[in-house]
């Protein structure tokens, strides 16, 4: 009998370990991204988390299913992107950044897919202004589609009063004002299936997202 034959067992062994071994692994990364950090927000598919590592320290997106980790920006906004506001749909991550400095400060909206951190979009929270003007978003509410609507604060200064704006996207990098105005409350969103609620003047107001 040639000795070809006796060491087939083997090999089927040797192969049937190593994929073993690579099914254990890929199952150990995912609860390694599911644990790994300080948590700031969680939701169908993935996790946002940070790693105390210096100052300032990154901010990631943990997929679930992958267990693949995406940095996403920063938690402090002076020379860097500070991640503030995170909502999660059913397949979609929507992150408002928030750059900071002498210059003014401004917006960034993002929304990546969750299953692989991938960016979909980005958006400008609010047209350009004048220089050493502030733009810092308020709320934010993400739709199961990707479309998302926020709440915008905008001064020409430090000093001056706030205004507001209610804005909305639902595909590429434009948005669209919905409401807007100094008494426009800034915490007042709510999502229900496609309708959009806010608050102004007192008064409650809704519109299909």
């Amino acid at each position: 009998m040639s000795r070809t034959f006796w060491a087939l067992p083997f090999l089927c062994l040797l192969l049937l370990g190593m994929g073993a071994a690579g099914s254990a692994a890929a199952p150990a990364r995912a609860a390694g991204c599911r644990t790994a950090g300080r948590t700031i927000d969680a939701g169908p598919g993935g996790r946002v988390f940070y790693r105390l590592t210096g100052n300032p320290d990154r901010v990631y997106l943990c997929s679930y299913g992958t267990g693949r980790r995406t940095p996403i920006g920063w938690d402090d906004c002076f020379n860097a992107v500070e991640v503030q506001l995170t909502r999660f749909s059913r397949r979609f991550l929507a992150a408002d950044t928030f750059s900071c400095g002498p210059g003014g400060t401004a917006s960034t909206l993002y929304l990546r897919r969750t299953r692989d951190g991938r960016r979909v979009r980005r958006v400008a929270a609010a047209a350009p202004s004048v220089p050493g003007s502030l733009a810092d978003v308020t709320d934010l509410v993400l739709r199961g589609d990707g479309t998302m609507a926020w709440i915008v604060e905008l001064r020409d200064s430090p000093t001056s009063p706030p205004r507001y704006e209610l804005r909305r996207s639902g595909s590429g990098s434009s948005s669209s004002v919905l409401a807007q105005g100094t008494d426009l409350a800034p915490g007042s969103l709510a999502l229900a299936g496609s309708t959009l609620y806010w608050t102004q003047a007192g008064t409650p107001y809704s519109a299909s997202l």
